[in-house]
């Protein structure tokens, strides 16, 4: 398989998802690391678990793991850092995101919460 396109770089049009995880996993690393407090941890990826939530009802009628896959490297990222600076509990921080996105995803689905 051909990874490349006509101009020697590589094909973002086929391989989006490889590099919006590998971003995500970085930005995840860079953000955690920015947070010392666990409450202020639990609290951002409370917020991130909502915002992703959303974007996956928005996304729904598509591919849907390859959204999925792409914003695992996010929490990959965040909780690795965890996990090394102990600043947080990375079990607490990986049930708070997919408990987050879970919720989200209900409400919008219900209509409870509009876009």
């Amino acid at each position: 398989m051909k990874r490349l396109n006509k101009k020697g770089l590589l094909d973002f049009t086929t391989q989006w998802v490889e590099m919006v995880f590998i971003l995500l996993f970085i930005v995840g690393l860079l953000v955690a690391l920015k947070f010392r407090s666990p409450i202020y941890n639990y609290i951002f990826i409370a917020i991130v678990g909502l915002f992703m939530g959303r974007y996956l009802f928005q996304k729904r009628t598509q591919y849907v793991f390859k959204f999925i896959l792409a914003i695992t490297g996010f929490i990959l990222g965040y909780a690795i850092t965890i996990i090394i600076t102990r600043t947080a509990d990375w079990k607490i921080i990986i049930i708070l995101y997919v408990l987050t996105i879970s919720a989200s995803y209900y409400m919008h689905d219900k209509g409870w919460i509009h876009d």
